[in-house]
């Protein structure tokens, strides 16, 4: 299994052993962006990610407190009493749905916008609006991201 740690990584959990993906590459440069573009094409065998019992339990903030990364994954399976040290050491989730956003300078964006065609999983921008990653710009390019926006009506 290739070992792959985007520079920025959020993952949805389905109960039934399978993750939704979505990935976040910052590129210096249009050989670093090919380099980081072929990490994740298309492939005729299972994808999967491994997660490991040190990296659930591991502190991040999370609004203005310290939290365990499994408190805060929002998995139906962390029920009252649960205890991540009943937790195999790592176990693999199929990946069911993936979209990999790429930030490229501006000069090389500028090219690459009119140059060539992005594959259905990836997004591109500029590094000029990295400081808007919480904008309303980013709001609607994220829910064109969706697993919902492939389908005319939404059901549920």
């Amino acid at each position: 299994m290739n070992k792959i740690q985007p520079d920025g990584l959020y993952i949805y959990f389905w109960p039934d052993s399978f993750a939704d993906i979505f990935c976040i590459e910052v590129c210096g440069s249009v050989q670093n962006l090919h380099e980081k573009r072929s990490r994740y094409m298309p492939t005729h065998s299972r994808i999967a990610i491994k997660i490991y019992r040190k990296w659930l339990e591991e502190k991040i903030k999370y609004r203005t407190k310290m939290k365990a990364r499994w408190e805060v994954t929002g998995l139906s399976f962390w029920e009252d009493g649960f205890d991540p040290k009943d937790l195999p050491d790592s176990w693999e989730f199929d990946i069911r749905m993936l979209r990999v956003l790429y930030f490229l300078p501006d000069e090389i964006y500028q090219k690459w916008y009119f140059e060539h065609d992005p594959i259905g999983y990836e997004y591109f921008s500029p590094h000029s609006k990295l400081a808007k990653f919480s904008s309303k710009e980013f709001t609607i390019l994220f829910q064109s991201m969706s697993r919902h926006s492939h389908f005319s009506t939404v059901i549920g």
